[in-house]
């Protein structure tokens, strides 16, 4: 997976089993949580195509993404920000 582009905004929604949309829970019955961080991208499939996707952070990927903000010197993902998400590393750079 790759993906660079600018921070729109920001939502938690509670995680969904793959094949059957189902809610997910933790062991104590705790809703999973995950971040979701829509980005504009220069990405255009079609002339209709606006170029926005959404990042969906839970497991690993957050810590990833939080050890890209601290080395960045932010306090926290900004909207206006801009990151890069590959397999190997993940980069931000806070809003100028």
């Amino acid at each position: 997976m790759f993906i660079t582009g600018t921070i729109c905004g920001d939502s938690v929604v509670q995680q969904r089993r793959d094949e059957t949309g189902q809610l997910m829970f933790d062991a104590e019955g705790y809703p999973r949580l995950c971040l979701v961080i829509p980005l504009q991208t220069d990405e255009r499939a079609d002339d209709t195509d606006t170029g926005i996707r959404a990042l969906y952070v839970f497991g690993r990927i957050k810590f990833a993404i939080r050890d890209a903000v601290l080395k960045s010197g932010a306090k926290g993902l900004e909207v206006g920000g801009r990151i890069t998400v590959d397999s190997d590393d993940v980069q931000y750079a806070p809003p100028t």
